[in-house]
């Protein structure tokens, strides 16, 4: 029996928002399974993709989660560029807030000029919300230090 659409749906959403909640409960091993579960049956799902790099950042993986927020910007771009394939490109607030997070990894690694390139990048995107503008924003007013009391991945959950 073929799982319709709406069941699909119905279960991706499940699955994603498991994953959040673990997130929200900095359980990042539990929402690193939940989110690879996600991608094993939905590849390439931008949620999954991105809790996936906020589980990296949760566990001290920079290098892991530049490389995930980087394969969302691209794959977001791919999409927009070939609208056959509508369903990879991800939505606003997960875009903007991975080019904030991107940004914020080059900042803590000096890269001064990417970090304001990708700052630039999430303030670009329509449809973005508020609190990532406002966080790109800061990004390019001053470098992001991973002192910053308002380094609290909770609240940049799309």
């Amino acid at each position: 029996t073929a799982a319709t659409p709406q069941t699909q749906s119905a279960e991706l959403d499940r699955m994603l928002a498991e994953g959040d909640r673990q997130i929200a409960l900095k359980d990042a091993a539990a929402a690193s399974a939940t989110f690879q579960k996600v991608l094993e049956k939905y590849p390439n799902e931008p949620r999954a993709l991105y809790g996936l790099a906020v589980t990296a950042i949760l566990s001290g993986e920079g290098q892991r989660a530049q490389e995930l927020f980087e394969q969302i910007v691209s794959t977001s771009a791919s999409a927009a560029s070939a609208p056959t394939a509508p369903a990879a490109t991800a939505d606003p607030s997960i875009l903007a807030w991975s080019h904030v997070y991107l940004g914020r990894i080059h900042d803590l690694e000096d890269e001064r000029d990417e970090a304001v390139t990708e700052y630039r990048a999430a303030l670009a995107i329509n449809g973005s919300p508020e609190n990532a503008r406002a966080a790109a924003q800061r990004g390019l007013d001053s470098p992001y230090n991973s002192h910053a009391p308002e380094n609290n991945s909770s609240s940049h959950n799309p």
